[in-house]
């Protein structure tokens, strides 16, 4: 009797240190549970702000286009007044060339005044 108690005993206490490893484990287990929740917690922060950031790239990108396409008309214009300016320096050229020729033609005249002038005297 006094041996199948010993091993009783010692059955016992295999059990109960049994016993508390299963309940170390258990803790063990609730930590890493715990941890998971954070850290899906934690990722749906990042998908969250990932998609943020998505979102104000793509704003971005459409100011970007936006940006060009101003550009693309500002060449334009800039090209148009580049041929205004140049049709305008054509049309002055003219008129300088028009102002010159009447200019020579008044001093034919006033030659021809002041000759017919002393011919006359």
């Amino acid at each position: 009797i006094r041996e199948l108690e010993e091993k009783l005993y010692h059955e016992q206490d295999e059990n109960f240190r049994l016993n508390k490893k299963v309940a170390d484990q258990q803790e063990s287990i609730k930590v890493l549970n715990t941890t998971v929740k954070k850290l899906g917690v934690h990722i749906l922060y990042l998908n969250t702000s990932m998609s943020l950031q998505k979102h104000v790239i793509d704003m971005q990108s459409t100011t970007i286009q936006k940006q060009k396409y101003s550009i693309s008309g500002l060449t334009l214009a800039n090209i148009c007044l580049k041929q205004t300016v140049d049709m305008q320096k054509e049309e002055l050229l003219k008129k300088s060339n028009q102002i010159k020729s009447l200019n020579w033609e008044m001093k034919k005249a006033n030659v021809t005044i002041v000759s017919l002038s002393l011919i006359h005297i």
